[in-house]
C-alpha cells in the first residue's frame, strides 16, 4: 500500500469515511463529531485516554501516509486550517475560561498507532503551570527516576492522569459537543 491507498484498516479513512471501524466513528461522533473543512482536510476531537478538553486531532480526508503525499490543495490549506484552528481555540477559552487563558497550542504530528497522516492539536492553558506529577522509569534498561515535572511541553500528554488536573478540563461528551460546535461555527467548512 503506498501513501495514498485507503484502507478498511485504516482508522484514519474509517474516521474520515464515517464508516469501517464502527465503534471507533461512535466514539468521535459522541465527543463532539467529525467536521469536513475546507481543502480536504478532517477535523475531531481527539478520543485518546490521555486526551482532555480541547485536543484535537487534523486529518486530510483521503488516505495520506504522510505530509509529503499531500495534494497541493490539501498543502495549501493545511497553513490556513492550522490558523484558523487555533485563533478558534483562544477564542473559545476567551468566552470559556477567560480566567485561564491558552497560553500555548501544540501542534505535534505523532501517527504511529494510525498509518493516516494527523495531527495532534493540543491547547495548553496557563493552569497547567501548577500541575505536576512524577515518573518512574522502570525497565532494567533504564535507571528508576522518580522525579517531579510540569505537564506541560512533552510532558503534556500525562496532564489527564494527574490527581490535580481540573476537572473543568476533563473531557466529557457534552463540554467536547459544545466546543465543536462552536469550532463548527467559526472554522471554514466543506
Amino acid at each position: 500500500m503506498n501513501g495514498r491507498e485507503q484502507s478498511d484498516a485504516c482508522k484514519g479513512c474509517a474516521i474520515s469515511r464515517r464508516d469501517g471501524n464502527v465503534e471507533l466513528v461512535r466514539k468521535i461522533e459522541d465527543c463532539g463529531g467529525i467536521l469536513q473543512l475546507k481543502y480536504d482536510w478532517v477535523l475531531h476531537h481527539y478520543t485518546g485516554s490521555e486526551g482532555f478538553l480541547g485536543w484535537l486531532a487534523l486529518q486530510p480526508r483521503e488516505h495520506r501516509g504522510g505530509l509529503d503525499d499531500l495534494t497541493n490543495g490539501e498543502s495549501e490549506g493545511f497553513g490556513v486550517l492550522l490558523k484558523a484552528i487555533e485563533e478558534s481555540l483562544r477564542a473559545y477559552w476567551q468566552e470559556e475560561f477567560p480566567n485561564d487563558p491558552l497560553e500555548r497550542v501544540y501542534i505535534a504530528c505523532f501517527y504511529e498507532s494510525s498509518k493516516h497522516l494527523h495531527l495532534h492539536i493540543v491547547p495548553r492553558p496557563e493552569s497547567f503551570k501548577d500541575i505536576r506529577f512524577c515518573t518512574e522509569a522502570c525497565s532494567e534498561f533504564e535507571l528508576i527516576e522518580k522525579e517531579s515535572r510540569w505537564a506541560y511541553g512533552w510532558h503534556v500528554y500525562l496532564a489527564s492522569r494527574c490527581d490535580r488536573f481540573p476537572d473543568t478540563y476533563r473531557r466529557d461528551k457534552e463540554k467536547a459537543q459544545k466546543l465543536m460546535g462552536f469550532l463548527g461555527t467559526r472554522l471554514p467548512l466543506a
